[in-house]
């Protein structure tokens, strides 16, 4: 281990201090090694994950009815989330029933238009027939019938002729207008069946299954502090339950706003889990957010959110979730000279220490680490100074 800083303690009794504070005793400054570490706390959260989301139905408000632990293991198909589908269910029923009509408005249109088209077709073919008969009979030779006979078979042919061809049109007619309404009735059959196949789909999404093995996290509802639980409402696309990828974690922490600028990106961290203190996973600053959020609506603190990637995730033990401290190293000085922390007061703004005839000198102080300061003016090498004394 490095060595930080050597003191040179003494009793105050022994330095001729009677009457000082039976707490204070007498340090030594030394040159040595210093570190400016800032400690962060935060929770591991997975880089990636497979999230489920709230489905898209006609229901736009979907209660959740059945949601797995957070934090629990499954398997591939298990179900992780059930919305309650009492509204889509009578939907459903009221669209079967819908589809039923339908199909029997069809059918009654279909068996309408072939009675309809099978008289026209008969009108048709009687009109053919008395066509036939009526051009018999005016085939026959004016000088073999009387002139008022044949003139009424002539007539009688143009009539035939004429009632023929409306029998024809109005066949047409009505085979367009039976295409037109089986089209309509049938358009309408198809649209009540999409309704119906829609909402049976729609009931199918309301049940939400594990796309992979692994362990489901239940999302936060961050203005209530807590998480998703049975019996909240939901809106289609918000996620509902996330499959974290525990191959690739990163760490989510908070820097106090007093601590700006001593955390920078790419800064090399360690990582310890509350769960698991021995062991030390090296990362990096990935990102710090640009403007400090306040801690909470009735605090004056502000913090940073800083996101940093854990280089050597262990999917075995870590978990989202987790508590994590986070050491970030800044400057590390060698041989620069050093005063203890407890032996630094300040006062009206100014930095002070005590030396050990009690005089107080201000010092300008460099790079500090958890037990000493780097001095840059003020005191020299071998002065003593009180450490713990009322300053």
């Amino acid at each position: 281990m490095k060595r930080m800083l050597m003191l040179s303690v003494a009793a105050s009794l022994a330095c001729g201090g009677a009457g000082r504070d039976s707490e204070a005793r007498i340090a030594v400054v030394e040159r040595g090694e210093v570190s400016d570490r800032v400690l962060l706390t935060g929770s591991l959260e997975a880089i990636a994950s497979n999230d489920l989301m709230a489905p898209a139905t006609p229901v736009f408000r979907l209660n959740i009815q059945f949601l797995a632990d957070d934090g629990s293991e499954v398997k591939k198909g298990d179900k992780v989330v059930e919305f309650d589908n009492s509204q889509l269910s009578t939907n459903l029923a009221e669209k079967e029933q819908a589809v039923l009509t339908a199909a029997n408005d069809l059918a009654k249109q279909n068996a309408q238009s072939r009675v309809t088209l099978a008289d026209k077709r008969f009108d048709v073919l009687s009109k053919r027939v008395a066509l036939d008969k009526a051009k018999l009979d005016a085939a026959i030779p004016a000088d073999t019938l009387a002139r008022r006979t044949y003139q009424e078979y002539q007539l009688a042919l143009t009539k035939a002729e004429s009632a023929h061809e409306q029998a024809r049109a109005d066949l047409a007619t009505q085979e367009k207008t039976a295409a037109l309404d089986r089209q309509i009735k049938e358009l309408a059959y198809q649209k009540a069946e999409r309704d119906y196949l829609s909402s049976l789909e729609a009931m199918k999404k309301l049940v939400l299954v594990a796309p992979q093995d692994g362990i489901v996290v239940i999302p936060d509802i961050p203005w209530e502090g807590r998480k998703l639980q049975v019996g909240d409402d939901v809106w289609p696309g918000r996620p509902v339950a996330k499959f974290p990828d525990l191959r690739a974690m990163k760490v989510m922490a908070v820097l106090s706003d007093v601590d700006d600028g001593r955390v920078a990106i790419a800064a090399e961290v360690g990582c310890r889990l509350d769960a698991f203190p021995d062991r030390v996973f090296k990362g990096k600053v990935k990102s710090i957010s640009p403007v400090a959020n306040e801690v909470g609506k009735s605090e004056l603190r502000r913090q940073f959110d800083v996101e940093i990637v854990v280089d050597d995730s262990d999917a075995e033990i870590m978990r989202p979730g987790m508590s994590v401290l986070v050491e970030v190293a800044g400057p590390n000085k060698k041989d620069v000279l050093l005063v203890p922390r407890a032996a630094i007061v300040s006062r009206d703004g100014s930095t002070l220490v005590e030396l050990d005839g009690g005089k107080k000198v201000g010092v300008d102080l460099g790079v500090c680490g958890p037990m000493a300061c780097e001095v840059h003016s003020g005191i020299a090498e071998g002065d003593r100074v009180v450490v713990g004394g009322e300053g």
